[in-house]
């Protein structure tokens, strides 16, 4: 699927990212969704669930600030500029909370996953 497919339908806002992963040209980021705060929420459902983001064909990973540790840090915000021809990436931008300061991932990429843990 691509990023902006499945991004649009989620809010990840005040989400929390616990890790995140990169392999040869694949980014996976552990989170702690704010299922309460999804479309379609039922009471009777987990207001939190753990999950998995995994974006395929990453390239231009950007990490701002290089040395940060992930430790449940919140979401603040997540842009994506998606693109017309379906062959070429979507630049995905998201900021999280840092303590004192934000921190940025952003990055390239053509497909993703969302795995539910």
């Amino acid at each position: 699927m691509k990023p902006s497919e499945l991004l649009s339908s989620l809010n990840l806002h005040d989400s929390l990212v616990n890790s995140i992963s990169l392999g040869e040209s694949e980014l996976e980021i552990e989170l702690e969704l704010c299922n309460w705060k999804q479309e379609g929420f039922q009471e009777t459902e987990e207001e939190m669930l753990l999950c998995q983001l995994n974006f395929f064909e990453v390239r231009n990973l950007h990490l701002e600030p290089v040395n940060f540790s992930f430790d449940s840090n919140e979401i603040l915000e997540v842009q994506i500029e998606s693109v017309d021809d379906a062959r070429e990436p979507e630049k995905i931008r998201i900021v999280l909370s840092g303590g004192e300061d934000v921190v940025i991932i952003a990055f390239e990429a053509n497909e993703v996953i969302f795995i539910t843990k």
